[in-house]
């Protein structure tokens, strides 16, 4: 049988990350379904940190992260948004016109999500997981949180909001974690690569 070019990337790409087809290399804790937290293991203690502004561009209203090291001036993020981008504004603000968001900062780590049996990058930009992953790492009982497994719910009501536990890791999957960290770091795996909207598991 004969298959296009771009399917045998694909399944390339998933048989070497030890993924399934329809993951996505990116964890994002918005689409983590309500019914069912979503379960997964640090794989590096100090998360990868940057400050993110959303641009709109001028002709195809086509959304775009810009990422900082640093948080950045007004104009600073001007200046990078160059003469294509403009700024994406505060929708949830009363103000008229509405101000632009606020550089977000987004903490980032190389995951193993169990549920998927895949490494993910996970970014957080809200400001009360970090909180949580920041009590937890705090407390003398997770000494080392590396090995523990942390389980992530999502509570969608009048406002989202999210609850982080820490949980004992089955001996069972230490393994199958192990095996697929090795492999992704073998084949190139670099969370750096986010600070240039590029995909940590594949070098451009």
């Amino acid at each position: 049988m004969k298959f296009p070019a771009s399917f045998l990337e694909r399944v390339e790409k998933a048989e070497n990350q030890e993924d399934g087809l329809g993951t996505s290399i990116y964890m994002n804790p918005g689409e983590i379904d309500p019914k069912k937290p979503a379960e997964f293991a640090f794989l590096h203690k100090d998360p990868l940190c940057f400050f993110e502004v959303w641009g709109i561009h001028i002709t195809t209203d086509k959304q775009k992260p810009f990422r900082f090291i640093e948080e950045p001036t007004d104009n600073e993020i001007l200046k990078e948004l160059g003469g294509e981008y403009q700024r994406a504004v505060n929708t949830y603000s009363d103000e008229s016109p509405k101000p632009p968001r606020k550089p977000q900062l987004c903490m980032n780590w190389s995951v193993y999500d169990f549920d998927n049996k895949c490494v993910r990058a996970l970014k957080i930009h809200q400001f009360t997981i970090q909180q949580q992953i920041q009590s937890v790492s705090l407390n003398r009982k997770y000494r080392n949180l590396l090995d523990w497994n942390i389980e992530l719910g999502k509570m969608v009501g009048a406002k989202t909001s999210y609850n982080l536990q820490v949980v004992p890791r089955d001996e069972s999957t230490q393994e199958e974690l192990e095996k697929a960290w090795d492999k992704a770091q073998d084949n190139g795996w670099d969370l750096n690569r986010l600070l240039e909207n590029g995909d940590p598991s594949k070098a451009e």
